[in-house]
């Protein structure tokens, strides 16, 4: 159900960036959005968002877990505290970040590296690649709307993997590979644009 995800995502940001006699519209259809979503039961009973809905039911059809599907969410309500003041949007993101994040979930390797499906089979390809990097990229958004250690160690840990495990530099090129954990594959536009959002996302919330 990426496409609700991201409509709450893009509406709530654009009630967020348009003038005041355009925001009531943006802000509307975001609302409405989430509060389909959010009782439609695409959030499981371990507060992760499976990807899919089964049309013949309107039931949660048990499709993984993908750390997308996480992040877009993630950034969507952020946009709608920051549009309305509501903290009750943070702490639905919060229960999201915190099922992602904390050690043991299934969404982690033993390392507490942020892993897709495809990671652990190392069959990432195409826009699979990029899935991580939307996750981070939001929970640094979230991090910074309201701070918690875990989101913050989260960061820094899955930086530090891809910096001493999924890094090459070839003819002075730094270049970041597909899987986080190890071990380096070959880098292209996804993977660079994937982990450059877990590197900035850290050096975003450590300054360093």
């Amino acid at each position: 159900m990426d496409i609700v995800e991201l409509y709450i995502a893009l509406g709530a940001s654009l009630a967020n960036h348009v003038g005041d006699d355009q925001k009531p519209t943006y802000l509307a259809g975001a609302q409405e959005a989430w509060e389909w979503f959010r009782n439609s039961g695409m959030i499981n009973g371990d507060s992760l968002t499976n990807d899919g809905l089964d049309p013949s039911t309107c039931q949660n059809d048990g499709k993984p877990t993908y750390s997308y599907n996480q992040g877009v969410i993630l950034g969507g309500l952020v946009e709608l505290y920051w549009a309305t003041g509501d903290a009750s949007y943070l702490d639905s993101a919060g229960a999201i970040a915190d099922a992602v994040t904390r050690p043991g979930s299934s969404m982690l390797d033993r390392s507490g590296i942020l892993v897709d499906d495809c990671d652990r089979t190392q069959t990432c390809g195409g826009d699979g690649v990029q899935f991580k990097g939307v996750f981070n990229r939001n929970l640094r958004k979230l991090q910074e709307a309201r701070p918690t250690d875990q989101w913050k160690a989260f960061l820094e840990t899955n930086a530090k993997s891809i910096w001493d495990k999924d890094l090459s530099v070839v003819d002075g090129e730094c270049r970041v590979g597909v899987y986080w954990g190890g071990p380096y594959a070959e880098a292209d536009a996804s993977s660079q644009s994937s982990g450059l959002d877990a590197l900035t996302a850290a050096f975003a919330v450590t300054g360093q």
